[in-house]
């Protein structure tokens, strides 16, 4: 309980701007690019085109990685996606292909995160919660989706939702998530938990 205490203090609310998404492409036995680096929140998408390959950046295998990510072996065509929000080093390989077929993932802090959270003017409620959560802001909200622990994505809510202010999470499993929220040219994520 006092780790989570800990953790809770620590992530209330991280603000990130301008989040990307990348593309690496397994092929052969490469991941194209090989090395990258971006900024915390950014979205990597691996591409699978041809080939028997996975994705493994766990901490089983890559004790030194801030958080694990990663996906069971199979046969082209696939994707797989995992959105950074921890920043760090990242390694990663194919199982199937390794030492030969490895990658790594620098990953940024955000800038500027006081001075946006200042801008945005941001409440999520209730939290933690059990059906719904709502969010307080005097900004048009383009999207929201939530993010489990792991950094998968777990549900984009529609327009519709914005619109009534009231994202529903009755279906989802106890745990703790993030709300990847976009407000303009920036991108705020903020903890919710659900019990």
């Amino acid at each position: 309980m006092k780790t989570s205490l800990l953790f809770l203090s620590l992530t209330v609310a991280t603000v990130l701007s301008a989040q990307t998404k990348h593309t690496i492409t397994a092929s052969g036995m490469t991941f194209t690019p090989n090395s990258l680096t971006i900024n915390q929140g950014d979205t990597v998408e691996w591409d699978n085109v041809s080939g028997f390959h996975n994705v493994n950046g766990t901490q089983a295998t890559f004790p030194a990685n801030p958080t694990s990510f990663g996906n069971s072996p199979a046969s082209a065509p696939w994707n797989y996606t995992f959105v950074f929000t921890v920043a760090g080093n990242y390694a990663y390989q194919c199982d199937v292909h390794a030492p030969n077929m490895a990658g790594t993932i620098v990953v940024q802090p955000a800038t500027s995160v006081v001075k946006l959270q200042e801008k945005t003017e941001l409440k999520v409620f209730p939290n933690p919660t059990a059906d719904y959560f709502s969010i307080d802001t005097k900004q048009t909200i383009k999207s929201v989706s939530l993010i489990n622990i792991t950094g998968q994505l777990v549900k984009t809510y529609t327009e519709t939702a914005s619109q009534t202010n009231r994202f529903d999470v009755k279906a989802l499993p106890k745990g703790i998530y993030f709300i990847n929220i976009e407000i303009g040219d920036a991108k705020l994520v903020e903890k919710l938990i659900i019990q």
